[in-house]
């Protein structure tokens, strides 16, 4: 029986990903998360299923997943002094899906022009953008917002 995650997962596309809770679980168990290296492993994998239409079972898995991610990360890594503005955020989720300040303006239904002014912080997100934006990169709408110290 297995006892840790699966070391060598080198599935790069979503489409790789297994479809039902039994595979997902033969691919990389839910346990613990014991060190950094179990960490970047988890992460990968929640890197794929994040943002995809996902059925019962990944959606569940990857609820499971994040919360043993979160769980370690809390233990061990404190984030107490980091502070990541809203449009940091959104900077960053762009980025990693490829898209840039038309696909946002596109994204959110306005002129692309638009999207490059949220860009730079000349106009500000409406409620109906984070929403577009929360369901679109599947994240909380929180993590949009600006952190006050």
């Amino acid at each position: 029986m297995s006892q840790g995650p699966v070391q060598n997962t080198t599935l790069t596309r979503y489409e790789d990903i297994p479809k039902t809770y039994n595979k997902l679980l033969a691919l990389h168990p839910l346990r613990p998360i014991h060190n950094d290296a179990e960490l970047d492993q988890a992460t990968e994998i929640i890197d794929l299923l994040a943002g995809h239409e996902l059925n019962r079972d990944q959606a569940d898995y990857l609820d499971v997943l994040s919360t043993l991610v979160e769980a370690y990360e809390n233990t061990h890594h404190s984030f107490d002094d980091l502070v990541i503005c809203g449009l940091d955020a959104l900077r960053a989720l762009l980025d990693d899906h490829g898209m840039g300040a038309a696909d946002l303006g596109r994204l959110l239904g306005v002129h692309r022009s638009m999207g490059s002014k949220l860009l730079q912080g000349k106009r500000a997100l409406t409620t109906k953008h984070l929403k577009i934006l929360s369901d679109r990169f599947k994240v909380s709408v929180a993590l949009f917002l600006d952190r006050q110290r």
